[in-house]
């Protein structure tokens, strides 16, 4: 049976180059840290470095081999959606698709295609030959990273359209995200007070930490009760919001991205006095604007 409608979506070639360009250095320099651990008889340094050639090698493999290719990463036809991951290819048919989850792992999204029929594919998959067969076990997922920006709503629409029986679409989750970030994005008088507690805290650690004198330690708790809030309107603003919202959203890596906000709150903690006014200003601008709508 001839197809009648074929879509093809492949991933960007430019973003494979720049991963190639970025690995090249530590595949090229590692080595030298295993020769160096060698002479210098230190298993730790020389397993860094091979560890490094190691996992390097195989990114610049995937990605060298992704560059040349041909073959999309995503195709569409009337009865199948065609996936081609690495050295798999795995065709699913429309009707075995049970939905598709919009997840995220590792600061990377991806739709997880959930089945009405797992062991099919989960058998199709084992006879599959290739480096990564052992690897490609169910759950099936999508990775947005593959898919060129200017082509994710139309895979989104292809894949809702083709699916119609789907309760949970893929923009009806884009719409919970976007309701959730706004949620996250809230300034009241609970965000305002957990600042204040969280000034509070990095204040008295700071003097249990470096004996501060009392003459400094009363600079602390001014700048963390007083200054800090306003600071961290701003910061918050900026990227504090997203990354909290990235590391409750994330069911695996998530640990580092709490790990890299609480950096950064006391980054903007240290440095209060000047981002301080950029916060408070941001307030009045947000008062002024909110008091302007509802005169209109």
């Amino acid at each position: 049976m001839k197809t009648k409608y074929l879509l093809h979506f492949y991933p960007s070639k430019l973003k494979i180059l720049f991963l190639i360009i970025f690995i090249l250095p530590l595949l090229g320099g590692s080595p030298i840290f295993v020769v160096a651990g060698i002479k210098e008889q230190s298993l730790l340094v020389s397993g860094i470095g091979l560890f490094t050639v190691v996992f390097s090698g195989i990114l610049f493999y995937f990605g060298l081999r992704r560059l040349i290719s041909r073959k999309s990463y995503i195709t569409l036809t009337d009865e199948e959606l065609i996936l081609n991951v690495t050295t798999v290819t795995i065709p699913i048919q429309w009707g075995d698709i049970r939905g598709f989850l919009l997840k995220e792992s590792f600061s990377t999204k991806f739709i997880e295609v959930t089945l009405f029929n797992e062991e099919k594919y989960r058998e199709l998959l084992s006879n599959k030959k290739g480096i990564l067969t052992k690897m490609n076990k169910l759950p099936i997922t999508i990775s947005l990273v593959h898919i060129k920006r200017k082509d994710r709503k139309i895979v989104f629409d292809e894949f809702d359209r083709r699916t119609p029986n789907l309760s949970y679409k893929i923009y009806d989750q884009l719409k919970d995200e976007q309701l959730e970030k706004r949620e996250y994005r809230q300034i009241n008088r609970k965000y305002m007070l957990k600042s204040y507690i969280i000034g509070v805290i990095i204040s008295i650690g700071a003097y249990i930490l470096f004996g501060l004198t009392d003459d400094s330690y009363h600079v602390f708790v001014f700048v963390g009760v007083i200054l800090y809030p306003f600071a961290k309107v701003f910061y918050d603003i900026l990227l504090g919001f997203k990354l909290r919202f990235k590391a409750d959203k994330q069911k695996t890596g998530s640990l580092y991205l709490d790990q890299l906000d609480v950096l950064f709150n006391i980054f903007v903690y240290m440095f209060s006095i000047v981002i301080a006014p950029l916060g408070i200003l941001y307030l009045i601008i947000k008062a002024v604007s909110n008091s302007i709508k509802k005169r209109i």
